[in-house]
């Protein structure tokens, strides 16, 4: 029987070590335990102004398309029905939402980490909820089941 140390056997040109199990669970731990404490921001840490300005832009030109999107689906001449309400309360929620998160943004105390990423957070719950409108008006217009077309 091979004692623990020979059971692997490589030629002398490999100079690479070998994790054991016990070493790879705590390089794991270890690994975890840092990205733990890098997800949760302090109450006092700030983040850049520039990061947040960036952040803004974006959340701007998203909630742009958003609306631009809203806008020219009601401005269509074709009749609504019942089937229509789901996606356009999707969509007003979302847009809501959105609106929300950039006038966190454009606060002051939006520089705060914390808040940064509470907005963040609900930026993209608010944009899931838009895709979500979006996805169900298109099913609608491609199974025929409302009016009001999006595909033409």
């Amino acid at each position: 029987m091979t004692s623990p140390e020979n059971r692997f056997h490589f030629s002398a040109s490999y100079s690479r070590p070998i994790l054991l199990p016990a070493e790879i669970s705590a390089f794991l731990a270890q690994t975890q335990a840092g990205s733990e404490t890098m997800s949760e921001a302090e109450p006092n840490e700030k983040i850049d102004a520039t990061f947040r300005n960036g952040s803004l832009t974006a959340a701007g030109i998203i909630l742009g398309f958003s609306l631009n999107f809203i806008s020219v689906w009601v401005s269509n001449p074709n009749d609504w029905s019942r089937i229509d309400i789901p996606p356009m309360l999707f969509l007003t929620i979302g847009i809501a939402i959105q609106v929300k998160v950039f006038a966190d943004l454009l606060s002051r105390d939006s520089l705060f980490a914390v808040k940064y990423d509470r907005s963040r957070r609900l930026f993209l719950i608010g944009l899931g909820i838009v895709a979500a409108g979006i996805g169900i008006a298109l099913v609608n217009d491609v199974l025929g089941l409302g009016r009001m077309r999006m595909l033409g």
